[in-house]
């Protein structure tokens, strides 16, 4: 079955819809997110885990789902503690490595975090600056090990490259966005 997650902010529920190629919809759960103000997701499907960023609370909820959508909360979630979390508002997924990137708009920085099987959440070492103020959302390309980061209030974008074990180092300084509040992006590798 085909599935869509929604993160509702305003009510800090996740949810899930089945829906069909012709256009038909269902809800078929929905969880308390864990926290306030749910916005970020990141999915591993493979492994069938969804990654939801709670800004306010400074936290990432962890769910399994099933094949129709059940959602369920994994063990120790929320993860908060030494992750280096500061209002994480978007997440990417590099599922080769297992990797999560969470971009924090409140410290303007980027936390590297890796993820086991089941999804427990552990931190990849200090968090990194984001190459400007309030970073807004992030597209991970796993082939080349790179990591893009846009900078809404500074109107701008950074590149990140990351180790094997997950660790970022910016590339080069950061270049203008093209425009102003950069919320959205994505790439062709």
């Amino acid at each position: 079955s085909r599935l869509l997650f929604v993160a509702n902010s305003g009510s800090n529920t996740v949810a899930a819809f089945s829906y069909t190629t012709e256009g038909d919809m269902t809800e078929v759960s929905s969880k308390g997110s864990q926290g306030t103000e749910p916005i970020g997701m990141a999915l591993d499907a493979a492994r069938k885990i969804l990654f939801t960023a709670n800004k306010n609370s400074n936290n990432i909820a962890v769910f399994s789902y099933s094949a129709a959508g059940e959602l369920t909360a994994i063990t120790g979630s929320p993860f908060s503690s030494n992750l280096g979390l500061s209002g994480p508002l978007d997440l990417e997924v590099d599922t080769s490595g297992s990797f999560l990137f969470a971009v924090n708009f409140s410290d303007n920085t980027v936390s590297s975090l890796s993820y086991l099987s089941a999804g427990a959440l552990t931190s990849n070492g200090s968090s990194v600056g984001s190459g400007g103020v309030e970073p807004t959302v992030a597209a991970v390309d796993a082939v080349n090990r790179t990591l893009y980061v846009t900078n809404g209030s500074s109107n701008t974008i950074q590149l990140f490259t990351y180790t094997s074990e997950g660790a970022l180092t910016a590339k080069g300084s950061s270049v203008g966005s093209g425009g102003r509040v950069p919320f959205g992006m994505v790439y062709i590798p």
